[in-house]
């Protein structure tokens, strides 16, 4: 977990914003990692946006690296090349 924090520090978009984080991203990452887990995952935050915000930076080369939303939003999201 440390790496990823490392690697990855200020580099993520995460759903959620304002303070507020999607419970299911922390949820999850509780389970898996507990506190260690949610900590370094916030070291990684970026900005916090709703997963749907997230799709024009993306689109548009914008800041961030990894995009973290829940799985029903990324499987309705369609890549166009």
């Amino acid at each position: 977990m440390k790496a990823f924090s490392l690697c990855f520090t200020k580099k993520t978009s995460s759903s959620g914003g304002d303070g507020f984080y999607c419970h299911s991203v922390l949820l999850p990452t509780f389970k898996a990692s507990g506190n260690k887990g949610l900590q370094a995952l916030v070291a990684t935050v970026l900005e916090g946006r709703h997963p749907a915000q997230m799709v024009n930076p993306i689109d548009h080369n914008g800041p961030g690296a990894l995009y973290v939303m829940p799985a029903f939003f990324l499987r309705n999201i369609t890549i166009i090349n």
